[in-house]
Order: structure tokens, then C-alpha cells, then sequence
């Protein structure tokens, strides 16, 4: 959970830059003022209400905090405000693609840097573009989500505990080169997403807020580059009888979260794959397609998990990959795979 003080420190800030940015008077006050209007939340941001103030004119919108936004994260949140009359999720940074799915769906959000989009009756302020304009959150923004250093934050979440193990041993089950450890590790120190000391060792915190921030850069930074290339099957349920075994591929996305949850029926089946897919490909006769219905990916870690027992990757990849498409019916099942399965990856 996000610490209290982040919490004020991000709602004051994005006050003042709105403020700023559109000339309006902004205000953060308690949410009991608006009574039945506010529910009762656990979180520090959604006890506040952002109270808008034009001449005589005034507009209160229930405060929700997200520490990050993504364009895929802008569908789920669509399902969140179906049955709010007025709210408004306040974040570090919204850039511009995110910015324009929320419109879309008609989701207001005000960021630290000045973007915004709040609509209601007899208000409209739409500003998008603006920059990461402090020295936080541009590095929250850039380093270390690089493709290599995403490897390592990959294994970190996958592995609770693994920092604690040597550089090489990271180096190792992530994937990468002995530097680009030493270069995420401290690029997470200096961000705040690890503690390093004599009697705790090193200590991932924020788990889950640093792992919703991988997931919305997972598909910019790390998954074009593993895209080994997208095949048509003649039978759309071909996936149901392969054996993947000996053929070094794992299940991910549709076909991931089918198998363990039974949420999904699949219509893309992606694959996971290390090595020469050619004996795949010639096993399953797979006919290399545009738009086809198989997508496949190189594995980028070297490390095991119980899931491997299904022919399924991690299940934090399996939530990326459904997270990437921004489909509904796929965000639905994330959020479902969440619930579930992911809460013992954030302790």
C-alpha cells in the first residue's frame, strides 16, 4: 500500500500544478463534506474530495489515487467509475496516450505535471502534453524501466527475496549482464522502491506499486523486443490438446489465464518461447500470419516457477499480457487473475 505521506505529497502537488496550468482555484478538502455522496475508503486519497472553484461556481469530485496509469490500466478503471456520479484519479504522471483513452472513457484525472481532464455540468478543462517537470518523477518515469533493468524488476516480483541474493545470482535468473543489476539496484534505491541497510540487508517495499509500474511499461520497453512473430492455426482451439513439453514454450496471455482460472475462452493464443521455434512451428503446422491467432514471444528470464507445471509463464506476465491488449474482456480477466493469484507477490 502506498504510504501515507506519498499519498498528500502527490494530492497537494497535483492541486498546486493544476492550479497553475488552468487558472482555476483548486482546492483538497475532507470527503465528509459532501456526506452520502462519499464512501468510505481505506486509503488516505479517497477520504478527499477535489473542489474546483470558478467565480460563484463550484464542482466537487471524489479523490482516488493512482500512483501509476498506463493506456491498458484506463480500460479496467472504466469498469471502477461505471458506478461513481463523480470522481477524479489523481496520479504522478499521464502521458499522452493515456490521456486520451481516459477521455475517452470518460475518466477524470489531474497528474503532477498538469494534465487534466475534468468534465461536469457546465465544466470542461482538458489539458494533455505536459512534461514530468521534477527530477522524481522523470526518473520514475525513464530509469531503470530499460528493457534490461525491467528484466531484473521482473525477477525481483516474481522472486520475493531474491535481492537478498548476490549480484551474480540476480544476474543469473533475470537474464542480463552483472552491471545492469548493479545499475537497477541502485537506480531502485534512488527512487525509493529498495532499502538497503547492516540489519535488513536489501529490501524491495512498494512491491505492488513497483510492480504496476512494470506492467504499464512492459508494453513500450521489454515485450516488442522478444516478438518472434504472429502464425495462424487452421483450429482455433488447437492450443487445448498441445503438448508443450520438450518444445521449451510456455502459455501466456489468453491461454495462460485460462488454464488457471477458467475466466477466459481464448481468442489469441501466445506462447513463450526459448530457442529455434521452427519445431513448434512445423509440430503445429503454424502458417506465419499478420493477423493471425498465434503470437509468439522469446522468454526473457532464466528462472523456474510452480507455474511451469501447467505450461503457463509467471503469473505477473500472464496479468501483463492481458493488461497489454486493453480489451475488455481480457482487463476483466486480469482483474479476476489479480484478486486471485497476485496478492502473495506484494507481501
Amino acid at each position: 500500500m502506498v504510504r501515507t505521506a506519498n499519498i498528500e505529497g502527490i494530492l497537494e502537488k497535483a492541486a498546486t500544478v493544476v492550479a497553475k496550468t488552468t487558472g482555476l482555484r483548486v482546492e483538497v478538502i475532507e470527503g465528509q463534506r459532501i456526506g452520502r455522496h462519499v464512501r468510505g475508503r481505506r486509503q488516505a486519497a479517497e477520504h478527499k474530495i477535489l473542489r474546483i472553484v470558478r467565480g460563484k461556481n463550484r464542482w466537487e469530485f471524489e479523490l482516488i489515487l493512482k500512483p501509476w496509469l498506463n493506456v491498458a490500466m484506463a480500460g479496467l478503471l472504466a469498469h471502477e467509475f461505471n458506478n461513481r456520479r463523480n470522481g477524479v484519479i489523481v496520479t504522478r504522471f499521464v502521458n499522452k496516450p493515456t490521456a486520451e483513452r481516459m477521455r475517452e472513457q470518460g475518466i477524470c484525472f489531474a497528474d503532477t505535471s498538469g494534465n487534466v481532464y475534468l468534465k461536469a455540468e457546465d465544466l470542461l478543462v482538458w489539458v494533455q502534453g505536459q512534461k514530468p517537470a521534477d527530477r522524481e518523477t522523470r526518473q520514475l518515469v525513464g530509469r531503470p524501466f530499460k528493457p534490461a533493468g525491467m528484466q531484473v524488476i521482473f525477477a525481483l516480483i516474481c522472486l520475493p527475496g531474491l535481492e537478498q541474493k548476490t549480484y551474480r545470482e540476480i544476474a543469473r535468473v533475470a537474464g542480463v549482464a552483472l552491471g545492469t543489476v548493479d545499475a537497477t539496484v541502485r537506480n531502485l534505491k534512488l527512487i525509493g522502491y529498495l532499502l538497503e541497510g547492516k540489519e535488513i540487508g536489501r529490501r524491495i517495499v512498494r512491491r505492488e506499486e513497483l510492480f504496476d509500474k512494470w506492467v504499464g511499461m512492459y508494453p513500450q520497453q521489454l515485450k516488442p523486443k522478444q516478438f518472434v512473430g504472429r502464425f495462424a492455426a487452421r483450429d482455433p482451439e488447437w492450443w487445448r490438446a498441445a503438448d508443450l513439453a520438450g518444445t521449451d514454450a510456455l502459455w501466456g496471455g489468453e491461454p495462460a489465464v485460462q488454464i488457471e482460472t477458467r475466466y477466459l475462452k481464448p481468442e489469441i493464443a501466445t506462447l513463450y518461447i526459448q530457442g529455434d521455434p521452427n519445431r513448434l512451428i512445423v509440430q503445429y503446422k503454424l502458417k506465419q500470419d499478420d493477423r493471425g491467432n498465434v503470437e509468439l514471444y522469446n522468454r526473457f528470464w532464466q528462472f523456474h516457477t510452480d507455474q511451469e507445471a501447467l505450461a503457463v509463464v509467471p503469473t505477473p506476465l500472464t496479468y501483463a499480457d492481458l493488461m497489454a491488449t486493453g480489451e475488455g474482456r481480457n482487463l476483466e480477466a486480469a482483474r479476476d487473475l489479480r484478486e486471485k493469484k497476485l496478492g502473495r507477490y506484494f507481501k
